[in-house]
């Protein structure tokens, strides 16, 4: 009998994962959790999987070490998922088990540890975007040909301010998806595989035309896959030198946190922010319609009608800067 990494292998990494064209991100997520399992219960034959061992798998998993001391419960909740995916695919077939293997009669069940949910956070103020935003001064990284790495940063900053892009999309958005007031995403850019087609403020057009070259990504960053790591480094030394507070300094995904309280702050309803954030199934044009016609109606000298989320480099911050063209 075969132990569920081999069967990971054998099955359900071809039907499953390969079958589906899931993404490779998807793929190692699965690879990570199987690994896992095969450490902490030593990869027992599917047959010999019993209660007892996903309740010890569940137990052991709580206690690894973590960056807040121990593995935080939605790490444990996605490994759990995970887990009962590809076990119960060798189950047996079924109306809501469609690729069920029948390598074992009844799989057991995972009942992951539920995850607290805490009060919304890690979203920026406009003072500390602006301030970051002033900051990258310091800044001497990305190298890239005519580029300024001030204003690199100054266009990602905005860019993300003003889009809410995940940071894969963000760092793969090129210049012919640029049209006009408009940015085409296309659909192999969002996690979902929906494209969009949204607006962009002024102030992210000014700046992804005062870093354009002969480059296609708009964002380049040399060997981006490889060295994304030193890229959320740049930035943590970007928000030391802005006086951004540790307790406050978060990774690129805040600015889409950032984004969305932004919406909030215009008012846009609850379904259309989820629709502009791809974080619904059934996200609509219509929606980010509206939110494009919301902001660009507020989008002025002033930026956003919200003194919280005013234009990044507004009025506030029009007389402390020097731009580099």
């Amino acid at each position: 009998m075969q132990t569920l990494s081999e069967f990971h292998e054998s099955h359900f990494l071809p039907l499953w994962i390969q079958g589906r064209q899931l993404d490779v991100k998807t793929e190692a997520c699965y690879e990570h959790s199987i690994a896992w399992w095969s450490r902490l219960t030593g990869d027992p034959p599917l047959d010999q999987i019993t209660d007892h061992t996903v309740a010890a798998f569940i137990a052991s998993l709580c206690k690894q070490p973590g960056r807040r001391g121990t593995m935080m419960m939605s790490s444990v909740a996605k490994h759990c998922r995970n887990v009962d995916t590809a076990l119960q695919m060798a189950g047996p077939r079924s109306r809501h088990n469609r690729r069920g293997q029948g390598l074992i009669g009844e799989p057991p069940f995972f009942d992951a540890p539920r995850v607290d949910q805490e009060p919304p956070s890690g979203d920026w103020t406009i003072e500390e975007i602006r301030a970051m935003y002033l900051a990258a001064d310091v800044m001497s990284v990305p190298t890239i040909d005519g580029v300024d790495p001030a204003d690199w940063w100054r266009t990602l900053i905005c860019l993300a301010y003003y889009t809410g892009l995940r940071c894969s999309a963000l760092m793969s958005v090129e210049y012919s998806m640029v049209d006009n007031e408009w940015i085409n995403v296309p659909a192999r850019l969002s996690k979902r595989r929906k494209g969009k087609r949204q607006y962009l403020h002024p102030e992210a057009i000014e700046h992804i035309d005062g870093i354009r070259s002969e480059r296609a990504i708009i964002l380049a960053w040399p060997r981006w896959a490889t060295t994304k790591r030193t890229a959320y480094l740049r930035f943590r030394q970007l928000q030391n030198a802005a006086g951004i507070n540790k307790s406050r300094q978060w990774a690129f995904q805040s600015f889409r946190k950032t984004h969305l309280t932004m919406l909030a702050g215009l008012s846009l309803k609850h379904e259309q922010g989820l629709a502009v954030a791809q974080h619904s199934a059934g996200a609509q044009q219509s929606s980010r319609d509206s939110w494009a016609l919301r902001i660009r109606r507020y989008s002025g000298t002033t930026g956003c009608r919200s003194d919280r989320h005013d234009a990044v480099t507004g009025p506030a911050a029009q007389n402390d800067r020097t731009r580099v063209h």
